[in-house]
């Protein structure tokens, strides 16, 4: 449906220091709100030219926003150098360049709060999308698809009393794909390790994937086991870890475009890789991981799953190997971790947020199509 009435816009930006990781769970919700019946429009400050492609190309509408002066604002927020300019300022673009008819505002964006929010709520309903709470909100309805040990209250006092709470992995952003596969997640996790999966997000800045990948090609890798190493769309490292693999007799399988992520993981027997969203990908086919908790804001959600018994949390190369070993050496450890983690996400989260949209927004009830 090309309505205006079903047009919805979507402010979130993707560059080497926030990662991709919120683009990508708003594709997938775009995606899904589009296939609903729904036009959608990003709205991007930062946008590197193959991100953009990619929003472009799953035919979605992009506008980015004008460059504007680095400014101090009062109290800024932990993140607020990811925004590069005021909330006031990144509020008046993003009103300048939305649609004269709009039924809602998707937000993902750790530097904005209820000062940019309070802004753009008069326009559209707004859905914010968090991880954090860790700021004052001002939205109609809030997702949070973490674990998190807090609990459910975590919000309560930073939101409206009448915003509606999305919370926990049943609403997990996942492309229709990882749903489709999740016959995979039933396979014996107790059969000896051949394949390993290797992906640290679209930046990966520390470049653990080159740790990763030395702790491997010294247990192994190639000889003894496959390794599928995925080298995200804006890692700065690519070339030197192309470079070692070619010197080290390509003991790994890069991946670095038109990648298939979930048919590769749904071949793997196990994973190393980030905490973020792509541990719900994981979850849902019953990947037994080991995730190393690289951002700070990663630590807290990652450590309530790992106490589920869904993944093993490392923090450097020394715990890695270690974690490494008990996982290969212990089938029965890999087969608790896969069904824990198969019982937290079933992979149809983002059909229940676009289910939670059409309630919320009476414009939207007829435009979107139930899933």
């Amino acid at each position: 449906m090309n309505d205006a009435a079903s047009m919805i816009a979507v402010r979130v930006d993707a560059s080497a220091q926030i990662g991709t990781g919120h683009l990508i769970r708003c594709l997938t919700l775009a995606d899904a709100l589009k296939a609903a019946g729904a036009s959608t429009l990003f709205l991007c400050r930062h946008i590197m030219p193959q991100l953009a492609a990619l929003v472009t190309g799953k035919g979605h509408a992009l506008a980015r926003l004008p460059a504007a002066p680095l400014a101090q604002e009062a109290n800024p927020l932990p993140h607020a150098a990811w925004l590069g300019t005021t909330q006031d300022t990144d509020a008046m673009a993003t009103l300048a360049a939305l649609p004269q008819k709009l039924s809602l505002v998707v937000l993902d964006h750790y530097a904005l709060d209820y000062r940019w929010q309070t802004r753009l709520r008069p326009v559209a309903p707004l859905l914010v999308i968090d991880d954090l709470a860790d700021r004052r909100l001002d939205c109609d309805l809030l997702l949070d698809q973490n674990l998190n040990p807090k609990g459910d209250d975590r919000y309560d006092l930073l939101v409206p009393a009448n915003c509606s709470k999305l919370l926990g992995p049943n609403y997990a952003l996942l492309r229709p794909q990882f749903a489709m596969l999740r016959s995979h997640a039933e396979r014996d996790r107790t059969a000896p390790v051949k394949r390993i999966l290797v992906f640290f997000g679209g930046a990966d800045i520390t470049n653990l994937t080159l740790t990763a990948m030395r702790m491997l090609a010294a247990e192994g890798a190639g000889k003894v086991f496959l390794v599928d190493v995925v080298i995200g769309p804006i890692n700065p490292h690519r070339a030197l870890l192309e470079t070692w693999n070619r010197e080290q007799g390509e003991p790994v399988i890069l991946h670095t475009t038109n990648v298939d992520m979930p048919g590769l993981m749904a071949r793997a027997d196990l994973a190393i890789g980030a905490g973020g969203s792509t541990t719900w990908e994981r979850c849902c086919l019953g990947l037994p991981t080991i995730v190393v908790a690289a951002a700070d804001n990663q630590r807290e959600a990652m450590s309530a799953v790992e106490k589920s018994g869904a993944i093993m949390i490392a923090v450097d190369g020394t715990t890695l190997n270690l974690a490494w070993r008990q996982l290969v050496s212990s089938p029965a450890k890999r087969q608790a971790m896969s069904r824990a983690a198969t019982a937290m996400v079933d992979g149809l989260g983002a059909l229940r947020v676009v289910e939670a949209v059409r309630e919320m927004v009476p414009a939207m009830a007829q435009g979107l199509r139930s899933g």
